[in-house]
């Protein structure tokens, strides 16, 4: 399951299905095809926004390189020219390819990077039309309902709910 978090000026693009990909660093578990992604804005705030629940089709690797100003960038090791780099930041939900590298060099310079381009299928259908939705379970509960989290430690421990209790603690 990915949770993926987008900064406010990506949300129209991502409902209109005008931005089909991320680009993100390197996860210890990263997303691969046929899972589901949940797209967000606000993301562990109060005011958390599911935009949508999308299928992902494919992971690519990607490098962001500072190149003298017209900055490289490669996909599965293939360079892309540079009108590829235009047609990748208008996908990316940019005007221009300059006007991407300046979001990943303010305000603070990311470039070089490497890591993960991720694509989803749009499907319209999967819009969750500007509904507030909290992010993942209820603060005490897990995905499964049966575990809590001790709030001093951040350790799960089982529910003890519905179960008999024993005679020898009774």
């Amino acid at each position: 399951m990915g949770l993926y978090n987008f900064k406010q000026m990506f949300e129209a693009p991502i409902l209109a299905g005008e931005k089909t990909h991320t680009i993100r660093a390197i996860r210890k578990y990263p997303s691969k095809p046929g899972d589901t992604l949940h797209l967000y804005t606000g993301l562990r705030t109060k005011n958390a926004k599911l935009l949508m629940r999308v299928e992902c089709v494919k992971v690519e690797e990607i490098s962001i390189g500072n190149g003298f100003g017209s900055g490289s960038v490669f996909i599965d090791e293939n360079e892309l020219s540079g009108d590829e780099r235009e047609q990748l930041a208008r996908r990316d939900g940019f005007s221009s390819f300059h006007e991407m590298l300046k979001f990943w060099q303010t305000p603070k310079n990311r470039l070089p990077f490497f890591g993960h381009i991720i694509h989803w299928r749009y499907d319209a259908n999967a819009r969750n039309d500007g509904k507030t939705r909290k992010a993942g379970p209820h603060k005490h509960q897990s995905r499964e309902g049966n575990e809590r989290t001790s709030r001093k430690r951040g350790r799960a421990r089982p529910s003890l709910a519905g179960q008999r209790t024993p005679a020898i603690l009774a």
